[in-house]
């Protein structure tokens, strides 16, 4: 397994880490000749609680270049340590659920469709699982006034279960791939707050 955040090092057992990958990013491949896009995979970590968690109220997270946005229910914070690549990142380590958030420009898939998208980018989520399985699609049609495409996928890496939901967001301009996740056990008691984070995304208008 690789890119283990630094803070995991010297401190959490290789066995307790609940890592997994997604396709954050399709880079374009050069032409001539022309080819279809590849995705280039991105490892991810299930990070135990800290000790003492801050407990905001309800704070807007924006990415840096002010282009989208997630609402944080209490108890959630952004978290830097989730993904190097994802524009938003945050995290309730204490109720073990995370979220991260990718986009991309529609304008480098050649007219690729969503569900075309989902399915790329979650097919490198369960390849790098030891054992996977996928649901879905669930009844999420659109987020954030845009139409989205939503699977739940349960693997295990390092014997750890986790539980995935598995978002694709289509705005005017770009796809936004939304992975959350918690362990299964949690599922049913985490699964609407994670959906209302989830459904908290927006693609920010310009001067708002």
């Amino acid at each position: 397994m690789k890119d283990i955040p630094r803070w995991v090092k010297g401190s959490v057992p290789l066995a307790l880490l609940g890592g997994l990958a997604i396709a954050a990013t399709l880079v374009p491949t050069p032409t001539p000749p022309e080819k279809e896009p590849q995705p280039e995979e991105i490892v991810l970590t299930l990070p135990p609680p800290p000790a003492n968690l801050p407990l905001p109220t309800q704070d807007r997270l924006i990415s840096e270049d002010g282009q989208i946005a997630i609402t944080l229910p209490s108890g959630w914070v952004k978290d830097d340590e989730l993904n190097d690549r994802a524009q938003l990142e945050a995290s309730n380590r204490a109720e073990q659920m995370y979220l991260i958030v990718l986009t991309q420009p529609k304008a480098e898939f050649r007219g690729m469709q969503r569900e075309t998208y989902a399915e790329i980018t979650r097919g490198y989520l369960t390849r790098r699982l030891e054992k996977s399985e996928v649901s879905g699609p669930t009844p999420v049609s659109q987020v954030g006034g845009n139409p989205a495409v939503q699977y739940q996928v349960r693997g295990s890496l390092n014997n750890i279960d986790v539980l995935y939901l598995h978002t694709v967001v289509e705005t005017p301009t770009r796809f936004a791939q939304i992975l959350a996740w918690t362990p299964p056990a949690d599922f049913e008691k985490n699964q609407p707050t994670l959906q209302q984070v989830i459904q908290s995304f927006q693609e920010q208008q310009a001067g708002s």
